[in-house]
């Protein structure tokens, strides 16, 4: 049996959503249904409700699942800025995380595979037109962008045009990039 540990952004899921939405709800619910795949949720425990569950609006919500205590953005942001805390403790027994939209996950014992959708804040064209403080924040999440493709031990994409364009901007082998 092998255990994925699936950190989600749990509002992403919610019905109706966005394609980034459906994304998320099809590959995790798609890997729950694995023969041989023990497949599980990981969250920060605001998302939880009264009854200790996900909204009902989301499709996720009757998966196992193991939270967090603290607070989602202030916990992606220490993981961007600084790469703490490890969260190898919340996903210990995992032969996988698996993060179905762009997240930098900090482990040091559990390989991390990731989907990246697209790379247009890092299109040199794009950036010639961003003024200010939008140039600024590029360049941030350009950094963030890099150290997460560099530590995933696999890269999941939706397009040939995005592999390449991870492989040229950013250098990323392309064997880890599917």
């Amino acid at each position: 049996m092998k255990k994925i540990s699936c950190y989600v952004h749990p509002i992403r899921t919610y019905l109706p959503c966005t394609g980034a939405g459906r994304h998320i709800n099809s590959t995790v619910l798609g890997l729950s249904r694995i023969a041989g795949v023990d497949c599980e949720l990981l969250c920060s425990r605001q998302w939880l409700g009264d009854d200790g569950r996900l909204d009902r609006r989301s499709p996720l919500r009757d998966l196992p699942l193991t939270t967090f205590a603290f607070p989602e953005r202030l916990a992606e942001w220490a993981w961007k800025a600084t790469e703490w805390p490890n969260m190898d403790r919340f996903v210990a027994g995992s032969d996988w995380i698996y993060c179905p939209s762009e997240t930098l996950f900090p482990s040091r014992s559990v390989p991390v595979a990731t989907t990246f959708f697209d790379l247009h804040p890092l299109d040199p064209i794009y950036l010639e037109s961003c003024i200010g403080r939008s140039k600024w924040q590029t360049r941030r999440w350009s950094r963030w962008v890099k150290r997460s493709m560099d530590r995933a031990e696999l890269i999941l994409t939706i397009s040939e045009f995005t592999k390449a364009r991870m492989v040229d901007l950013l250098g990323i082998n392309p064997d880890k990039v599917r």
